[in-house]
């Protein structure tokens, strides 16, 4: 499960997601105070805050592919970051707010499951197995 988590955070760092997200902020930020004043500011900025909220998102869905991947060419069980999203999901149920409060850009559990699960059928040409907790 580590080795799946960890290879999910390298595939942020290697496909730069947070550069790119720092460095479009920058710029929609320039050309939002450039361009508005007043309450269109304000609804340029919240209309900026949901575009990144989606390229988050994407963000997201990619670092899981290249983490199954990267587990999976380095010998370890991809499933791993499956049974991780499992955990996270249950938590998602339950409630926990540190789940929902540190996590609110990340997609729901459950779609990122199901895109995990099609993913590891794809890099291993096997079925996916089911993942207990």
């Amino acid at each position: 499960m580590l080795a799946g988590v960890l290879a999910h955070e390298i595939a942020h760092v290697n496909r730069r997601h947070a550069n790119k997200q720092y460095t479009q902020g920058l710029w929609r930020g320039i050309l939002i105070a450039t361009v508005t004043r007043g309450s269109v500011r304000d609804a340029a900025e919240i209309a900026d805050a949901l575009m990144q909220l989606r390229y988050s998102r994407e963000h997201e869905y990619e670092a899981d592919r290249l983490g199954v991947e990267y587990t999976y060419k380095a010998g370890y069980d991809p499933h791993g970051l499956l049974k991780f999203l499992m955990i996270l999901q249950r938590e998602e149920k339950i409630g926990n707010r540190w789940i929902e409060t540190n996590l609110r850009t990340h997609p729901f559990s459950d779609r990122r499951a199901a895109e995990i699960r099609k993913h590891i059928e794809r890099v291993t040409k096997q079925p996916a197995r089911e993942v207990s907790l």
